[in-house]
């Protein structure tokens, strides 16, 4: 990975002398349960292991060799044998191929790195967490399918990312079960060196269970479940980042990553801020599933193996979590330092014109005109009342139909539409209320559709004439009503 992006907890995990490290200690554990079960002497296994752990392993010498014999794992036995004596050097990797050593050192680093995800979820889940409670009644529209649609508070919206998050890790977790696997059985898996009963025994003494079913390495389809759980939780960040760039457009931003005094957002446009970190967030989500994917591709490593799923493993594994990590750290601290605009979100609430509530009024209205209007009919009541709440005004139709022809036009356009006064926006529980839906100019113009709108005035009129009836269709167009109704979530959520 690049330093730019790079982790320095998953730089060492990964790192060759942590590596060595591990091969290492598979040897001397094996050699281990080879001297309990008879087969090495003691004092043997014991003289091999203080001597090289009195000798750490020489990056430069295994590098030199490594060049020299084109085989990482030939060239550590080389390395280590160094400090053995001829009598006892021939012990070390007996009855083992070079996977044999490695598959377990590999789970490992797995399991490490996915450790540092663990965590660095939690940190994520608790920047969340601190949302979920700063922002639980801050009002704000929530869109479906880019259009406004009901309101919830900004708090809830947080408890719509950090939930799957959970579930994210919930899912990690359970594929990283597959890690307690290990082989030591040989060449091709048969244990035509090490004893079944031996493999058993070593794989107990690294804490690692016996895989029955192995060829010279342990089958990949255990492990691509974690790669792409990795992948699936850099796609919720990716969708957690496009929910805040989304929400940081102008003129009127929800909110704004942080942004420095001292930063710059175009070397051309000084006045820009741009979104970098939540844009290079949803890159990377792309970079992590390209990884996943070719993890994927390792389980088809052809009869009993051949190296194509080594050099995919070297790259992948160490940079899918490096990326990870990365986007986690980047989303966290966007999160911490969100800057929320509570007067935009505000602003888009007016300007829906009452909209939000039309679910909720279409079924009240059907409660109430039940007998006298059609559930039909009720729909289509709603649905003028918003088409008339969104009439243009008259500078705003003109400019509709403004055909312009040159470039001039266009500052006449923006002229006119600045000039232009300011009008309150009308709610369609106003219109609705008072019973003065009007024929939208996109509905074909004839007498029968002015009178059905007509008789629908008069029944709305009629309706609203009870002072009860109006107090409680005010009160599905207040912000509170929307968000006590998830209050519940709040408190089930907070309790967790």
């Amino acid at each position: 990975m690049i330093g730019r992006y790079e982790d320095k907890e998953i730089e060492e995990i990964w790192s060759t002398e942590h590596k060595l490290r591990q091969w290492q200690n598979v040897e001397l554990k094996t050699l281990e349960a080879r001297a309990n079960a008879g087969e090495v002497e003691q004092e043997a296994v014991t003289e091999i292991s203080e001597r090289l752990r009195a000798s750490p392993i020489d990056l430069a010498w295994f590098n030199e060799e490594e060049r020299r014999v084109g085989h990482d794992y030939n060239a550590f036995i080389a390395e280590r044998r160094r400090y053995l004596p001829e009598n006892l050097a021939r012990f070390f990797h007996e009855k083992l191929t070079s996977y044999d050593g490695e598959e377990y050192p590999f789970a490992v680093r797995i399991h490490l790195s996915c450790r540092m995800i663990r965590h660095k979820i939690q940190a994520l889940h608790g920047a969340l967490w601190r949302g979920i409670n700063a922002y639980r009644f801050v009002p704000m529209m929530e869109r479906t399918h880019g259009r406004l649609a009901e309101i919830q508070s900004l708090g809830r919206c947080f408890i719509t990312w950090c939930q799957p998050l959970r579930n994210g890790l919930e899912h990690l977790e359970y594929a990283e079960n597959e890690l307690k696997w290990s082989k030591l059985s040989g060449a091709i898996g048969t244990n035509s060196g090490l004893s079944f009963a031996l493999e058993q025994k070593a794989l107990g003494l690294l804490g690692a269970k016996q895989y029955i079913g192995a060829t010279q390495i342990m089958p990949r389809i255990l492990y691509s479940p974690i790669a792409n759980a990795l992948a699936d939780i850099a796609t919720w960040l990716e969708k957690i980042a496009f929910d805040l760039w989304l929400g940081s457009r102008d003129p009127y931003p929800r909110w704004e990553e942080p942004f420095a005094e001292s930063q710059k957002g175009s070397s051309a446009m000084p006045h820009k801020k741009n979104p970098i970190t939540l844009e290079k967030v949803r890159g990377m989500a792309r970079c992590a599933r390209a990884y996943a994917h070719a993890i994927q591709e390792n389980i088809a490593t052809p009869e009993g193996r051949d190296i194509s799923q080594s050099s995919v493993e070297r790259i992948a594994w160490p940079d899918i979590f490096h990326t990870l990590c990365h986007m986690l750290d980047c989303v966290r601290k966007v999160i911490d330092g969100l800057v929320v605009y509570p007067d935009n979100l505000a602003r888009e609430i007016i300007e829906s014109r009452g909209t939000y509530a039309s679910s909720k009024a279409k079924d009240l209205l059907a409660e109430w005109l039940t007998g006298t209007i059609t559930v039909e009919e009720v729909y289509r009541i709603i649905q003028l009342a918003a088409f008339n709440a969104f009439q243009p005004g008259e500078t705003d139709r003109d400019c509709r139909l403004a055909k312009l022809e040159s470039v001039t036009d266009a500052d006449y356009l923006v002229y006119n539409i600045a000039q232009a006064p300011f009008k309150e926006p009308i709610s369609i529980k106003d219109i609705i209320m008072t019973g003065t839906l009007k024929l939208a100019p996109s509905i074909a113009m004839d007498n029968e559709k002015k009178l059905e709108i007509n008789r629908w005035n008069i029944a709305l009129k009629t309706l609203f004439s009870d002072p009860d009836r109006c107090e409680k269709w005010r009160s599905i167009f207040e912000p509170s009503y929307w968000l006590e109704a998830a209050e519940p979530q709040f408190k089930a959520v907070l309790r967790t």
